[in-house]
């Protein structure tokens, strides 16, 4: 029912009208994976904000859920973006994160999940190929001075040598 008004004084009241409302239960499509890339010890995950075949959302959709973790099928909510955006996942060096989402309509209606990606997690410094370096270092450190004392105990033995001839 609804009461008009005009001017000063409310009007009359409406007739009742009933309107009828179709419950949505169609869910929005299935989000693209997210690309995942790892820097200083932080996975970060971009979602372009388009559906599998790049499809623009829904009209109705509301937000997209992230889930992460350390299982190749991660269940927890890690995050959720409202849109096109990333997500920033804190790990330890050395781990493979795995990361999947689906996509949220208003009425509650859920994706399925899209294709699980995952990345191993990178530390601070890119540490490539540091074990390799710090022997090949140490090899180097270590041939000059076996040189060295070689060559003080050949001048130590030469000396002697020309202190007893001397005597």
């Amino acid at each position: 029912r609804g009461r008009g008004r005009y001017g000063a004084a409310p009007g009359a009241c409406s007739a009742v009208v009933s309107v009828t409302v179709v419950a949505d239960t169609t869910p929005p499509p299935v989000p693209t994976p997210p690309a995942l890339t790892s820097q200083m010890g932080v996975v970060t995950a971009v979602w372009d904000g388009l559906g599998a075949g790049n499809v623009a959302m829904p009209f109705d959709f509301s937000h997209l859920l992230v889930f992460a973790g350390l299982a190749a099928t991660p269940t927890a909510v890690t995050d959720q973006l409202a849109g096109p955006g990333a997500v920033q996942i804190a790990a330890e060096r050395g781990q493979t994160i795995y990361v999947r989402a689906k996509t949220v309509d208003k009425s509650g209606n859920q994706s399925a999940y899209c294709a699980v990606r995952q990345i191993a997690v990178s530390s601070v410094l890119d540490d490539t190929g540091l074990a390799e370096a710090l022997a090949a270092r140490d090899v180097a450190v270590a041939a000059p001075k076996a040189e060295a004392v070689q060559a003080r105990a050949e001048a130590a033995v030469a000396h002697g040598v020309a202190s007893s001839a001397s005597t």
